[in-house]
């Protein structure tokens, strides 16, 4: 016997080692989030060049610090 289909005459023997078999995509990295210094919150809002805080009104990160 061989080890062709004889309905549509092509082979069904092993994979082609040239194609490599589909894995399962790493999880992405995302980028971290950024966080209040003083109270940990990440409820945070960009005013007048100035990272702010929503939880406790600190001044995160500024324009200056870029």
């Amino acid at each position: 016997m061989s080890d062709d289909d004889s309905a549509t005459g092509r082979k069904t023997g092993p994979a082609d080692p040239a194609v490599a078999p589909t894995t399962p995509a790493e999880p992405r990295e995302e980028p971290p989030v950024e966080q209040c210094d003083w109270c940990g919150s990440t409820d945070l809002w960009w005013r007048n060049c100035k990272l702010l805080c929503r939880n406790c009104s600190a001044i995160v990160k500024s324009c200056a610090d870029l």
